[in-house]
Formats: C-alpha cells, sequence, structure tokens
C-alpha cells in the first residue's frame, strides 16, 4: 500500500509537471494574445471613427478572433485548474470555441467579398504629397567588359510617363572605375541595396549588379490608418510598401556599358 502510495504521489507531481511547463505557457499566451488583439482592434476603431468608416466583417472578424482567444485560453485553463473552474463546463466552452471560430471565418469570407473588387495599389496615394527623400550609394565596376546589365524591382510614383523612363544616366568622366546611384523617393525612411550579382557571374558568366530600395522597417505591417484609409477610398494596401521612386539616376563614365532591361517597374 505504500509503495502505491508513492508511486501515485510521483505520478501526480509529473502531471502537474507536465501542466505546469507545456500546458500553462499556452493558456498564458492565448490569454496575452487575447489583450493584443484587443489592443490592435480599440486603434482600429479609433482610425475607422476619424475616417467615417465602419467595415462590420472586418470589425465583426477581429472581435471572433479575440474571443477564439479567450475561449482557447480558457479551455486550456480547464486541464489545469479544474476544481476551480468547475462551474465552466468544459463542453460549453468547446462549443462557443467553434461557434466563434466559424463565425470569424464567415466574416473573413464576407470581408473578402466586400474588398475584391477594390483597386490594388503597391504604395499608399496619400504619400505622393509627401517630402522627396535622396538616397544613394557608388560602387566599383570593371569597365572592361562590353555589357553590364542591371537589374531590380522598383515601385514607381504615378507622374504619367512610362515606368522605365524614370531611369536616367549621367555621364561623369571621373567614374572610370566606379558607377553611383542616386534614388529620389517619397514614403518612409529607407535604404538602398547595391551589390554585384555573384550567382550570375558563377552561373551565367554575367557581370551583373542588383539594384533596390527596402524601408528601414522591414516588418512593414499595415497600420490601423492605412487600413482605415484603405477601406475608406475603396483601395486594397494589404500588399503594399510604404514608398514609391520618382527617379533613379545612375552616374558613370560610360553610361553606354549599361543595360536595364533586367529592371522591373510596377
Amino acid at each position: 500500500m505504500e509503495q502505491n502510495s508513492i508511486v501515485k504521489t510521483i505520478f501526480s507531481f509529473f502531471i502537474k509537471a507536465i501542466k505546469a511547463i507545456f500546458i500553462l505557457p499556452v493558456a498564458l499566451g492565448m490569454f496575452m494574445a487575447a489583450v493584443g488583439l484587443t489592443y490592435e482592434l480599440v486603434l482600429q476603431l479609433f482610425a475607422f471613427a476619424a475616417e467615417g468608416v465602419y467595415p462590420m466583417p472586418y470589425i465583426l472578424s477581429q472581435l471572433c478572433t479575440v474571443g477564439m482567444a479567450v475561449f482557447f485560453g480558457l479551455l486550456i485553463s480547464k486541464l489545469l485548474f479544474t476544481r476551480m473552474l468547475e462551474k465552466l463546463p468544459a463542453r460549453t466552452l468547446f462549443i462557443m470555441l467553434m461557434v466563434i471560430s466559424f463565425g470569424a471565418a464567415g466574416f473573413d469570407v464576407m470581408d473578402e467579398n466586400a474588398t475584391e473588387d477594390f483597386e490594388n495599389m503597391y504604395y499608399p496615394p496619400y504619400i505622393s504629397q509627401w517630402q522627396t527623400q535622396t538616397i544613394t550609394e557608388e560602387i566599383n565596376c570593371d569597365y572592361s567588359y562590353d555589357y553590364i546589365p542591371l537589374s531590380g524591382s522598383f515601385t514607381v510614383l504615378s507622374n504619367g510617363f512610362r515606368k522605365s523612363e524614370c531611369v536616367e544616366f549621367v555621364t561623369t568622366p571621373s567614374l572610370t572605375d566606379s558607377f553611383n546611384v542616386q534614388i529620389m523617393y517619397k514614403g518612409k525612411q529607407a535604404e538602398i541595396y547595391l551589390h554585384q550579382n555573384e550567382y550570375q557571374m558563377e552561373e551565367n558568366g554575367l557581370y551583373q549588379f542588383d539594384i533596390n530600395i527596402w524601408p528601414q522597417d522591414y516588418d512593414y505591417t499595415l497600420s490601423a490608418q492605412d487600413r482605415a484609409y484603405m477601406y475608406k477610398h475603396g483601395i486594397n494596401l494589404e500588399y503594399s510598401e510604404p514608398l514609391a521612386v520618382e527617379k533613379i539616376i545612375i552616374y558613370t563614365a560610360y553610361p553606354e556599358k549599361f543595360d536595364i532591361s533586367e529592371m522591373w517597374f510596377q
């Protein structure tokens, strides 16, 4: 009997340890997620109110998402604190979780149907009113090659011209062993990425340079204000970046050496 009691005690301690180490963090994570989602939703509601738009499918979808985190956290907590939460039947919590999950999915579909006709934009249109910024970078270049392709992908500010025309070469006699790239853009603070493409050299024998410009905030996500702007003006900004290029100027002593056919503009 005493041996069985010891075994039961050890087993009970082992189960409690598993719950404390593996299950409790998940429950706490769900409740913390609910708090974070609620905070984001409140910010979004203020932004919607400022713009005078109230996209109910989106709002209800976010509310359901908060509810999912809460009820999932309660369901997990029920496993940890069975006696303390005995007045909360696990079956009821599970049913509520399922109902809210289906609700979130349904409202998501309604929101997608409401926004599917929105015009896709690669950048928020309001940045066209911002002040132009300039960023430059210089890199060494071996001009013994007859053919020097340039590649890159750019979102171009709509100025009524063909987008490839935003690239300009300026002959600069002093730059005989390098070239300078100057990018004028509007939007959030950005940084330029300029380097020789070693892969193209090794695989295809191309002496190619890659040019790109990215926001310094690599983890940029759609802000509450941007989402409100999106619904108010009927444009889709979910895949946009907060910058657009006005002009790309390349200073070099040998502009005839360069080919921009691999540069892509949208």
